[in-house]
């Protein structure tokens, strides 16, 4: 598959060919810059990012979930909460009940949500601590700043920022509420790669996530101010300049300076990635009809693919 893709003047415009790697319906890029993790339904499989070459890590009987790659381990969540699954050796080790896995800037810890309450663990000896206890309210959707600091989360449907070290939670921006319920919620958070911006994924209709697309949010945190840029989920940012790549109606496209261009043609591309040296977008999609029936809908399993393309990066990709 090919396709001609189309970029601003900051960059080249380049054609991108787009490759089959595996089977799977969520990745995790490694510290290494050279492969993923990729989890098809209780399979981890470790890809090599620039040949393709795969080798099956684990097989469980188990439905798995959100992979985070570290340098030693894969972790990710099965049906008993969070899971430690070795590189070396394939050796699995239950860490806690908890969802919502996110490792800091350094890989020395991981942040992740149980019970309304949002933890952190020491991947080097497994101490783990709860930083924001649920009081009255569920805290969920953990996100480390850059420089590893402090911690925002959502609480209530509105995002907080915890500064590490202290007890200190910063109300940043709340979620809008009338008379007929939630108008706004947030669902996903992303910090900018120089924390000065926060991108938020959020639903605009009250407990209907399927009455039309989620939107992005590019929230000052200096200013308190907000850029609506438009429909879309699944938002990866470029490293060394301010950009997005998101995924909208099944396609991916990029953003940058209130601008979109498409980087797909397709109906199903999600979850994209860029990797570190910038010459890859890893994504998934639905684009290989697995059931044999001549139409690609949501009844086919998810793929995941390699779309080539030269995204100049002048720093090292963070996390």
């Amino acid at each position: 598959l090919r396709g001609t893709l189309l970029f601003f003047p900051l960059y080249a415009s380049f054609a991108g060919e787009i490759t089959w790697l595996s089977e799977g319906e969520a990745v995790s890029l490694a510290p290494d810059a050279c492969h993923l993790a990729g989890i098809a339904g209780g399979k981890i499989w470790i890809i090599n990012i620039g040949n393709g070459a795969r080798r099956l890590l684990i097989d469980l009987p188990e439905k798995l979930r959100n992979p985070v790659f570290t340098d030693a381990a894969v972790f990710c969540e099965g049906a008993r909460g969070i899971l430690r699954v070795s590189l070396s050796d394939g050796k699995i080790k239950f860490i806690d009940q908890g969802t919502e896995l996110n490792i800091s800037p350094d890989g020395t810890e991981i942040a992740y949500s149980k019970e309304g309450s949002i933890w952190i663990m020491e991947i080097a000896n497994g101490n783990k601590k709860c930083i924001v206890p649920n009081k009255t309210l569920e805290n969920n959707s953990p996100v480390w700043s850059r420089d590893g600091k402090s911690l925002f989360f959502i609480q209530d449907y509105s995002v907080y920022r915890h500064l590490c070290g202290t007890k200190e939670n910063v109300l940043l921006f709340k979620g809008k509420i009338t008379g007929k319920g939630l108008t706004r919620y947030f669902i996903a958070l992303k910090p900018s790669p120089a924390d000065k911006d926060l991108l938020l994924t959020s639903l605009s209709s009250a407990w209907r996530a399927d009455e039309g697309e989620d939107s992005l949010l590019l929230m000052d945190l200096d200013k308190k101010t907000e850029k609506q840029i438009g429909e879309g989920s699944f938002p990866c940012w470029f490293f060394n300049a301010r950009g997005l790549v998101f995924s909208l109606k099944g396609a991916l496209r990029v953003w940058r300076n209130g601008k979109v261009a498409d980087l797909t043609d397709g109906k199903f591309d999600e979850q994209p990635h860029i990797s570190r040296d910038g010459k890859y977008i890893i994504f998934v999609s639905r684009r290989k009809d697995t059931n044999n029936d001549g139409i690609l809908n949501w009844k086919d399993k998810k793929q995941i693919y390699r779309l080539d393309c030269n995204i100049p990066v002048s720093t090292p990709q963070l996390k």
